[in-house]
């Protein structure tokens, strides 16, 4: 698994620009320098990082919200499906503006189980049971189907 790519899609799950994706990934690997010799080797190195990961993107994501909230009243920008650059295909772009749509907690742990992840690395990486994590991805599946379905019934 390449921690650079999966560091990139943690950092896509919470943020739409791609200077704060930028931003964020530095604060990600910088966090990780200054915890390798916490690393017990306990969990996956995979899961570690993807813990530190979203662990700093909840952090940053907050201080950002913040930030703007006091900057301005302007409204975060939305994702529109007839403006999404092309980058793989089709399908891919289609999904990814569904998966915008969830709340942060869903939209990672869901991108964590595309990454290959089991249930036990999410529940890890997220602070969750085993079990909990399969319920949770099997909830959004269902979530997103719906979505997929209604947005797929208007056209």
């Amino acid at each position: 698994m390449d921690s650079h790519n999966s560091i990139y899609r943690v950092c896509y799950a919470f943020l739409n620009n791609e200077e704060d994706i930028k931003d964020l990934k530095q604060e990600i690997y910088i966090q990780i320098w200054k915890s390798i010799e916490q690393f017990e080797g306990k969990s996956s190195w995979n899961t570690f990082i993807y813990r530190i990961a979203v662990n700093v993107a909840i952090r940053f994501k907050g201080n950002l919200i913040s930030h703007q909230q006091k900057m301005t009243d302007v409204k975060l920008e939305k994702v529109d499906p007839m403006n999404v650059t092309y980058i793989d295909n089709e399908n891919v772009q289609y999904l990814k503006y569904f998966l915008k749509k969830l709340p942060d907690n869903e939209r990672l742990i869901i991108s964590l189980y595309l990454e290959g992840l089991s249930y036990k690395e999410i529940a890890e990486a997220m602070g969750l049971t085993a079990g909990h994590a399969g319920v949770k991805v099997q909830r959004i599946k269902q979530q997103l189907k719906i979505q997929i379905e209604k947005e797929h019934d208007r056209f």
